[in-house]
């Protein structure tokens, strides 16, 4: 018997086994007027990865992070790719170089609430956004559950 290397790796079938993702406001409680940072956390795992936002060629692999509209929360972007990403050749076309984080990445945007937000809990929604996690040879969208 011969095991050839990756032979069995990444027999991932979705998002959730490839990456996790969390997101927060901090701080989590803010009065009206103050500022506050959405942060946005995916977490590869086992050799998965992920990708930035911003990248030379929107053929590549990227994420995509739609900031709601002002509400009880302003978030002003546009969102920056945190440092860390790691350069390579593109699967897609080797003369491109396609972007990508190995490791947990996480970004940040900063807001307001406004100073007529209403008390309480508030759900701040990414709605067409468009996260994906990736192992070597195939990547996953993620969806709302994840």
């Amino acid at each position: 018997f011969i095991a050839l290397p990756g032979a069995n790796a990444n027999k991932a079938r979705s998002f959730a086994e490839v990456a996790t993702v969390t997101a927060a406001v901090d701080p989590p409680k803010a009065r009206p007027g103050e500022a506050v940072t959405l942060k946005l956390t995916i977490t590869p795992k086992g050799g998965g990865h992920t990708y930035p936002v911003n990248v030379p060629d929107e053929a590549l692999g990227h994420n995509v992070f739609n900031l709601p509209a002002a509400g009880d929360v302003t978030f002003v972007g546009p969102v920056a790719d945190p440092v860390g990403w790691k350069e390579r050749p593109s699967v897609q076309n080797p003369l491109l170089k396609e972007r990508y984080y190995p490791g947990p990445v996480t970004w940040e945007v900063r807001g307001t609430v406004s100073p007529t937000a209403a008390p309480g809990k508030k759900t701040v929604s990414l709605t067409g956004s468009s996260l994906q996690a990736c192992t070597e040879d195939r990547c996953f969208p993620s969806k709302a559950s994840d």
